[in-house]
């Protein structure tokens, strides 16, 4: 979508084999015309109006999609009124000049190349001298009306041209950015339905053959309502600490919870980030290590000099250990005071 601008729809007309064919063609009629009608300047001087015509035709649909630059523009007005120029020392009276003419659409064709300020004040210039030569030729208003009626309705052209182009070309561009808008919203709705079905698929993977346990109506023994316990833990843990549930340490959990130690995770609610295996080793073997008691680990929120942390509970005592990103012991293990304590660890 960087692309797609008012000024991309604007700039890109002239740019193409067609159109300079287009010219090339109105330039070769015109020649054609005044020559049959004794209406081109002959001679050597005549040839190189022609040349310099056929020069701005090439440089004013050259350089490819975008804004003529501005060295090309300014060349392109160089010859252009050098081309006027010259067919207004050679031409005779206003029936004489369309070579004139023909350059002065060059200038206004500057407008759709983006350079409409350059050819506003080219044309502003053109007017001035146009009215200058037919004063010093002493031509009526008839005259002067008929030589500047079709650079008239060329330049009206051009900037209507300019401004339905630049509305047009707006909407475009709004109606294109809201399609994309749409795809992009559609996306994201299909992405986060995807995410959400998978993750209900995972939850029942964890909770189904429990709850159809329940459901069949057999005894429950001690056995069957320890693995409930354990499932529910896992689903309390893959909903509450994501990113904590690497498989390592889920087993090691579930391998606590069978033997009764109560077990809570907190934190890492980014799935993305995971577990790195140094990390979900650590805490494997602290998992492991508590054979009665409780233990809870807790991912630490960003900007903390611990990553996590692990407070263990036992007859023994309580205590607390922090591991940095890599699974480094950030501290020895530490006694853990009453404030430390996070309260009974879930099951």
């Amino acid at each position: 979508m960087a692309a797609l601008t008012t000024r991309s729809f604007a700039r890109s007309g002239l740019v193409s084999k067609p159109a300079r064919r287009a010219l090339l063609v109105a330039l070769a009629v015109g020649i054609a015309y005044g020559l049959q009608s004794d209406l081109v300047p002959g001679g050597l001087a005549g040839a190189i109006v022609y040349g310099l015509l056929l020069a701005g035709v090439l440089i004013v649909t050259s350089h490819g999609p975008g804004a003529l630059p501005y060295r090309q523009a300014a060349l392109l007005l160089a010859i252009s009124f050098g081309a006027m120029s010259l067919t207004l020392a050679l031409a005779a009276g206003p029936r004489e000049l369309w070579p004139y003419t023909f350059a002065f659409y060059l200038i206004m064709l500057l407008v759709p190349r983006g350079r409409a300020a350059l050819s506003l004040g080219a044309s502003l210039a053109y007017l001035v001298i146009s009215l200058s030569w037919a004063e010093a030729r002493g031509l009526g208003p008839g005259d002067t009306a008929y030589m500047l009626t079709l650079p008239t309705l060329a330049s009206l052209a051009s900037w209507v041209w300019f401004w339905a182009n630049g509305y047009f070309g707006r909407r475009e561009m709004i109606a294109r950015t809201e399609i994309e808008v749409s795809r992009l919203r559609t996306a994201a709705e299909e992405e986060a339905e995807g995410e959400y079905r998978a993750e209900m698929e995972r939850i029942a993977r964890m909770a189904v053959p429990s709850l159809a346990l329940i459901a069949s109506g057999a005894p429950l023994d001690d056995d069957s309502r320890r693995e409930i316990r354990v499932a529910e833990g896992q689903v309390r843990d893959h909903i509450r600490a994501p990113g904590l549930c690497h498989p390592a340490l889920v087993r090691s959990v579930a391998e606590a919870r069978r033997r009764g130690v109560r077990v809570l995770l907190l934190g890492g609610t980014d799935r993305d980030t995971g577990l790195a295996e140094a990390v979900a080793a650590r805490l494997c073997g602290l998992v492991d290590g508590v054979r009665t008691g409780s233990i809870t680990i807790r991912k630490a929120p960003p900007g903390r000099a611990e990553a996590y942390s692990a407070l263990i509970e036992t007859p023994a005592g309580v205590h607390r250990v922090t591991l940095d990103a890599a699974g480094l012991e950030h501290g020895a293990d530490e006694p853990a005071g009453p404030r430390d304590a996070l309260g009974p660890a879930g099951g």
